[in-house]
Protein backbone atom coordinates (compact mmCIF):
# COMPACT_ATOMS: atom_id res chain seq x y z
CA UNK A 1 0.00 0.00 0.00
CA UNK A 2 1.19 3.22 -0.93
CA UNK A 3 1.66 5.70 2.48
CA UNK A 4 -0.01 8.56 2.82
CA UNK A 5 1.83 11.76 3.73
CA UNK A 6 0.38 13.86 6.45
CA UNK A 7 1.07 17.39 7.23
CA UNK A 8 -0.55 18.80 10.75
CA UNK A 9 0.14 21.10 13.31
CA UNK A 10 1.57 19.57 17.16
CA UNK A 11 -1.59 21.47 18.72
CA UNK A 12 -4.21 21.10 16.29
CA UNK A 13 -7.08 18.69 17.58
CA UNK A 14 -8.26 17.59 13.62
CA UNK A 15 -4.62 16.71 12.69
CA UNK A 16 -4.88 14.61 15.76
CA UNK A 17 -7.90 12.76 14.96
CA UNK A 18 -6.42 12.27 11.08
CA UNK A 19 -3.87 10.58 12.81
CA UNK A 20 -6.13 8.75 14.86
CA UNK A 21 -7.89 7.96 11.69
CA UNK A 22 -5.36 6.40 9.93
CA UNK A 23 -3.50 4.49 12.92
CA UNK A 24 -6.99 3.02 13.78
CA UNK A 25 -6.69 1.26 10.02
CA UNK A 26 -3.13 0.33 10.38
CA UNK A 27 -2.47 2.82 7.53
CA UNK A 28 1.31 3.76 6.67
CA UNK A 29 2.10 7.13 6.80
CA UNK A 30 4.50 9.57 7.07
CA UNK A 31 3.45 12.37 9.72
CA UNK A 32 5.10 15.67 9.65
CA UNK A 33 4.57 18.34 12.09
CA UNK A 34 5.01 20.87 10.33
CA UNK A 35 5.22 23.78 13.61
CA UNK A 36 7.89 21.73 14.35
CA UNK A 37 9.74 21.35 11.14
CA UNK A 38 13.05 23.23 10.23
CA UNK A 39 12.86 26.44 8.58
CA UNK A 40 13.53 24.80 5.20
CA UNK A 41 11.28 21.65 5.15
CA UNK A 42 8.57 24.37 6.71
CA UNK A 43 9.38 25.81 2.98
CA UNK A 44 9.24 22.99 1.12
CA UNK A 45 6.12 21.75 2.81
CA UNK A 46 4.20 25.34 2.47
CA UNK A 47 5.51 25.16 -1.14
CA UNK A 48 3.53 21.82 -1.98
CA UNK A 49 0.22 22.58 -0.21
CA UNK A 50 0.18 26.18 -2.14
CA UNK A 51 0.55 24.30 -5.58
CA UNK A 52 -3.00 22.67 -4.47
CA UNK A 53 -4.18 25.98 -3.32
CA UNK A 54 -4.02 26.01 0.50
CA UNK A 55 -2.21 26.22 3.28
CA UNK A 56 -4.76 24.40 5.88
CA UNK A 57 -4.11 21.77 8.58
CA UNK A 58 -4.32 18.35 8.13
CA UNK A 59 -3.28 17.66 4.63
CA UNK A 60 -2.74 14.49 3.51
CA UNK A 61 -1.77 13.22 0.31
CA UNK A 62 -1.17 9.83 -1.06
CA UNK A 63 0.31 9.99 -4.90
CA UNK A 64 -1.15 12.75 -6.69
CA UNK A 65 -4.47 12.85 -4.56
CA UNK A 66 -4.69 15.42 -1.74
CA UNK A 67 -7.65 15.74 1.04
CA UNK A 68 -7.60 18.96 2.91
CA UNK A 69 -8.96 18.71 6.71
CA UNK A 70 -10.28 16.45 8.66
CA UNK A 71 -12.85 14.68 6.53
CA UNK A 72 -12.63 11.04 7.06
CA UNK A 73 -14.75 10.16 3.95
CA UNK A 74 -12.57 11.95 1.84
CA UNK A 75 -10.16 9.66 3.30
CA UNK A 76 -11.22 6.48 2.91
CA UNK A 77 -11.51 7.38 -0.83
CA UNK A 78 -8.41 8.30 -0.26
CA UNK A 79 -7.11 4.73 0.55
CA UNK A 80 -9.69 3.35 -1.45
CA UNK A 81 -7.91 4.83 -5.21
Amino acid sequence: MMPVRLYTLSNCPWCAWAKDFFSRRAVPVETVDFDLADPARRRRILLRMLDHGTAAFPYAERGERVVVGYDPSRYESLLDA
